[in-house]
Order: C-alpha cells, then structure tokens, then sequence
C-alpha cells in the first residue's frame, strides 16, 4: 500500500497543463495537479469520471496514512470502508486485491477520458 501510494504521489503534471491562477492547493500535490488539468484541458461532461476516478486515488493515499500512522479518527477500518472494503481485517489480502482493483479502476477511467477526448479532436 505504501509502494502504491510513492506511486501516486509520484505522477509528475506539467506547469503547461494546468490552467493560470489556481490556489496553492490546488497547485501542489499530484491528484490536485491531475485533477486540475484534466478538468481544465477535457470538456465538463467527462469532469464527473474524472473526480470519481481521482477521489478513489485520493482514498487510497488515505487508506495508506492511516496504515502507516496509526489514525485513530477516521483510521483504516473507515478509510478502507470509503473504498468498499468492510472485511478488513482480518481478510487483509481481500483488501489488497480490492485496492488494486480498484485503483486500477480509477487510472483505466483517467485512461478512457482521455482517449475519448483525444477521438473527439479527430472528428
């Protein structure tokens, strides 16, 4: 889980993707810069896939801090629940199989979006 979210944290958004004048939290940190240029660069009717599938990336780090920091309000059995997992523990590889589903889940619909808007140019 810790690999997974170096991973995602990891996703590298160009200055020239994202749109002028946003905050300082929406500038920092690689689902806020995902987010932010892909809604900026794809057309309102694909911006609801993309925040799912961007909110079940951001679950995952969340489920990830938890782990590793011992959360004790909205800890891991809460973050894990966020993601549809409520047998955890003690069916922690049920859980693993579960966040990698889903989360390739969330990159395949990033995936579709784009190749959806990338076929509209072409019409």
């Amino acid at each position: 889980l810790s690999a997974l979210a170096d991973v995602i944290d990891r996703l590298s958004i160009d200055d020239d993707l994202l749109p002028d004048g946003l905050a300082d939290k929406q500038d920092t940190g690689s689902l806020n810069r995902l987010e932010a240029s892909l809604k900026h660069k794809l057309p309102a009717e694909q911006h609801g896939p993309i925040g799912r599938a961007v909110l079940t990336l951001r679950r995952v780090r969340q489920a990830r801090n938890a782990a590793q920091h011992g959360m004790a309000e909205g800890g891991l059995t809460e973050r894990l629940a966020n993601l549809g997992i409520t047998d955890a523990p003690p069916n922690w590889a049920g859980a693993w199989e579960s966040i990698r589903a889903v989360t390739v889940d969330a990159v395949t619909a990033i995936r579709e979006e784009l190749r959806r808007w990338i076929d509209s140019q072409d019409e």
